[in-house]
């Protein structure tokens, strides 16, 4: 059997390697963080590969020497919870193969494969546990008791645990009912026990002198203890928001947020640290100012948040920990202008209609390339070697395509969405025009892409307006529900309203204040498209607020636009 290297890339690939060279170019839907050979030997066949992502999906691929095919997909069960590591072991001891998987928000979980070999039906899931650290890695096998099968896991704080498939109860039960210590036994325990509380005093008391030095003026030499950071920024696509997770080996005292843009801060259910909101002074240039109080040994910290498209800033997280001395550890984050872009492997579709901006100048291909890389995310640090770069996003907001191709002096953008060209064109000519760089535009704009742009952004809105009017029903429905004031005599459609409560909460919540980015997106439309016109409409946005605040509908919408 001959083996054949597999790299896991960024870019949502995997690319198969043969004698150095590329043979094959797997898309993948999230950017890959773990594979792992089925079976841990790649199955009977040896060419099956599974692959966990950031997203959390698992997948089994199976890969031939020209081609591929998917075996099985399994989602995230916990929404945004990066795998870190995978294993396949017997953990039932009958002879059917377990899925072991370890996610970066502590939870593991075990999956019945339901066929060993092929893998061809998605597994089913038989048990979870949850330890509230970053899983880095995990084995399987027969380690601590002969006949019983345990997981051995390590954590990011360093934190060494052990699962097992024994019955921990009932061995400790029949050890006390059968085996009493020795009289030597009990000595050695009780010394080691003495030995163990000394040892604790003194650790307590070098401690205090260390903080009273700290805490007063003295001549002695103190340092920060190093911190290490585990950080990770995604977006969460089912909620159109940014996932921070934060994580170190110590305590967490606090953690204070700032940002130079405003950005929208949203509740983790997960998180259990207090929000505190400041005001900000205008000409500060802070846009948001909070802080994250966290409870009592709390080493990992998520929270959420959205920002507006077009314009760009720097958010900066102070991570603080419960150490003396006390000190902080600073995390940047960049926050681009088309923040809400990701990287994706659709193709332009033939046949429909798209704005094209070219732009030409004086330019190289390593400046464009910085120039991309501020605006959009997953570019890499340095442009491929190729005649032609190509890089294709979609809007999580409203699923639009954006295309961008260059080479040395050449610019291409192509998009079904006026404003992602706007954007990202301001960008680039502002740019180009501080250093004084000669270019020419020519460009070509559709209205049949500002009619398929509102067609993709009212399912959205009209479910919004229909979600906030069976939110506010449900509320008075409770109402009368608690007044006991006839709620056996409902009619069919409030008695469904009734039913799907916790439905109908669960989406507001997490739902909240998005009709506020989509309204935005519709304004921005509204202005980029006469904006290339050459016409000035600030005018008629009041108009069109009001029309989308309180008497929404497709076509009104489509008669301010007078397309």
């Amino acid at each position: 059997m001959t083996l054949v290297p597999i790299v896991a890339c960024q870019d949502k690939t995997l690319k198969v390697l043969r004698k150095s060279e590329v043979t094959q170019i797997i898309p993948l839907g999230g950017t890959p963080t773990c594979v792992h050979l089925f079976n841990n030997d790649g199955g009977v066949t040896g060419d099956l590969l599974l692959v966990g992502t950031m997203h959390g999906e698992v997948l089994l691929y199976q890969i031939s020497h020209q081609e591929f095919s998917i075996k099985w997909s399994l989602p995230s069960t916990k929404s945004m919870s990066c795998v870190t590591c995978l294993y396949c072991y017997d953990m039932s001891a009958n002879d059917s193969l377990d899925l072991i998987i370890g996610r970066d928000d502590g939870t593991i979980e075990i999956y019945a494969l339901l066929m060993r070999d092929e893998g061809q039906m998605a597994p089913m899931l038989r048990f979870s546990y949850f330890c509230n650290e970053s899983i880095t890695s995990l084995q399987a096998g027969v380690i601590g008791t002969p006949g019983f099968d345990e997981i051995l896991v390590t954590t990011y704080s360093g934190w060494l645990f052990g699962l097992t498939t024994e019955s921990i109860d009932k061995q400790t039960n029949e050890l006390n009912a059968n085996i009493s210590p020795a009289t030597d036994d009990k000595i050695r325990i009780s010394k080691l026990k003495m030995e163990i509380e000394t040892l604790e005093q003194a650790v307590a008391k070098e401690r205090d002198q260390y903080e009273k030095l700290t805490q007063e003026d003295s001549a002695g030499l103190c340092t920060l203890p190093a911190l290490k950071v585990n950080d990770k920024l995604i977006i969460d696509t089912e909620d159109k928001s940014y996932l921070l997770s934060i994580e170190v080996d110590v305590p967490i005292d606090n953690v204070l947020v700032q940002c130079d843009t405003y950005i929208e801060l949203l509740d983790v259910d997960k998180n259990t640290a207090v929000l505190s909101l400041s005001e900000c002074d205008p000409h500060s240039g802070n846009a948001v100012l909070a802080t994250y109080r966290c409870q009592a040994n709390t080493t990992r910290l998520e929270f959420k948040f959205r920002c507006d498209e077009g314009s760009c800033g720097q958010l900066q997280v102070f991570i603080t920990p419960h150490t003396q001395p006390k000190g902080c550890q600073l995390v940047k984050y960049d926050l681009r202008s088309l923040c809400c872009h990701v990287r994706t492997h659709r193709e332009l579709e033939e046949g429909k209609s798209y704005n094209v901006v070219n732009i030409r100048g004086d330019f190289s291909v390593y400046e464009i390339h910085s120039w991309v890389e501020k605006c959009l995310l997953s570019i890499p640090d340095k442009p491929p070697a190729t005649d032609l770069v190509t890089y294709r996003f979609e809007s999580i907001l409203l699923s639009t395509i954006l295309q961008v191709q260059y080479s040395k002096g050449f610019i291409s953008l192509t998009s079904d969405n006026v404003s992602s060209v706007s954007i990202l064109q301001d960008f680039i000519t502002k740019n180009a025009t501080k250093k004084k760089t000669k270019f020419d535009i020519q460009q070509n704009f559709h209205p049949d892409t500002v009619l398929s742009t509102l067609a993709l952004i009212h399912p959205q809105i009209q479910e919004h307006i229909d979600l906030e009017a069976k939110h506010s029903l449900l509320i008075a429905l409770l109402d009368i529900q608690t007044l006991d004031a006839g709620c056996d005599a409902l009619i069919p459609e409030y008695e469904e309203i009734l039913r799907d409560e916790k439905i109908i909460k669960q989406k507001f919540n997490k739902q909240n204040n998005l009709f506020k980015y989509l309204s935005k997106a519709v304004v921005n439309l509204f202005l980029d498209w006469y904006k290339h016109k050459g016409i000035n409409v600030k005018s008629k946005l009041s108009h069109l607020e009001l029309v989308l605040n309180s008497n929404y509908s497709l076509d009104n919408i489509i008669q301010i636009f007078d397309l």
